[in-house]
């Protein structure tokens, strides 16, 4: 990697401030080589950049796959300044969809990437999509399904067929999925992860992929395009079929250990940004992050320096102008489109969601950015 490549395309983002320090899902892939609720906004964002955020649909009480009952408990009793401006809602209710989408059509925020979730042969945490459907303020705001396959499915061929299924039938018919070059686009959280449970009945990832475009396109709906999260342009990725690259989140800086502030954790990134973009043979969804601090959800196991990951407004706001001025430099392979984690991972440290503490300092960064 060249230091020289960096800084001469980080030299290009305008106003780029010192590094904050704050001590204080994810993958686990390792690097190779205002306060207030916002109003909505009068209209689409214009902005040159195709901008979304990650949405865990977690924050609804005894949802059945959950990975807990009471998900807002931790939140109250050890992170406190997280509870959201609209309070501990009840996710699933269009009303909180619809505040959501207002703030985010304030920030010029064009799409989410909405954790999907399917195991032992069925869908589960869908309440948050079944209110997006519902809303009656989602403008110009798209969506897609990140598929979270850090469970055991599929476990068959037939087990990928239904989730496939479920995919036509309940998502991509909408006129409002994000789709590229007129076909629906799939994030995949972990390409290795399914490559081992494809390979358990006898097939390959690329198979996959194949046989769920064919039977897309059978649909009537052209066919769909699988995005790898990765931390390298490895030939790999192409092999197994992908279209686009990025990531879920980062947990490393520039030496390849676990980070220990904001700080590093971008420095890891603009390492993946370099090694990405100057290699790329396909489209990379350039992945940003808000931070990392999963202390109400028991911490990072091992490490717990790592949960100081955490990001102000300032930093975040340095973060994004930086990701930005590698889209600009690569627009070819950027698309300019990035992608924020997150907009609701609470428990994990990550969100750009207002909330009582921040109030829209981290909308207003990205609106300041991408706007």
């Amino acid at each position: 990697m060249s230091v020289s490549i960096i800084k001469s395309v980080e030299a290009t983002a305008t106003n780029l401030q010192p590094y904050s320090r704050k001590v204080g899902h994810s993958s686990m892939m390792k690097s190779t080589g205002s306060s207030g609720v916002v109003l909505p906004s009068n209209g689409a964002s214009s902005s040159a950049y195709d901008i979304g955020v990650i949405y865990f649909p977690g924050w609804k009480n005894n949802a059945p796959g959950a990975p807990s009952a009471l998900p807002w408990v931790p939140i109250q009793t050890l992170a406190p300044n997280r509870q959201p401006v609209q309070g501990y809602y009840a996710e699933g209710q269009v009303s909180v969809m619809e505040t959501q989408l207002s703030q985010m059509q304030y920030a010029g925020i064009k799409w989410m990437a909405m954790d999907y979730y399917w195991d032992n042969g069925q869908e589960f945490l869908y309440h948050a999509s079944d209110a997006l459907f519902q809303a009656t303020n989602r403008g110009d705001i798209k969506f897609l399904l990140f598929w979270a396959n850090h469970g055991t499915a599929p476990t068959s061929l037939v087990d990928f067929d239904n989730m496939v299924d479920n995919w036509i039938s309940r998502y991509f018919s909408k006129s409002y999925y994000k789709k590229i070059d007129g076909v629906p686009l799939v994030m995949v959280f972990s390409i290795e992860d399914l490559e081992q449970a494809a390979t358990l009945f006898g097939y390959t990832v690329k198979q996959l992929f194949d046989r769920a475009n064919q039977r897309v396109f059978n649909a009537g709906l052209g066919g769909v395009k699988f995005v790898g999260s990765a931390v390298s342009s490895n030939p790999y990725y192409t092999t197994a079929g992908c279209s686009a690259l990025s990531i879920y989140n980062f947990h490393y800086n520039s030496l390849n250990t676990l980070a220990h502030s904001y700080q590093e954790l971008d420095e890891g990134y603009r390492v993946i940004w370099n090694r990405i973009f100057t290699t790329a043979t396909m489209p990379y969804i350039t992945p940003m992050t808000a931070g990392w601090d999963k202390t109400p959800w028991g911490g990072w196991a091992g490490d717990p320096l790592h949960d100081q990951c955490q990001s102000t407004a300032s930093s975040f706001k340095n973060h994004m102008l930086a990701a930005k001025a590698y889209m600009d430099t690569f627009p070819d392979v950027s698309l300019k489109m990035g992608l924020i984690c997150a907009w609701n991972e609470l428990g994990e440290g990550s969100y750009v969601e207002p909330t009582v503490e921040r109030g829209n300092t981290y909308l207003d960064a990205i609106k300041e950015v991408f706007g």
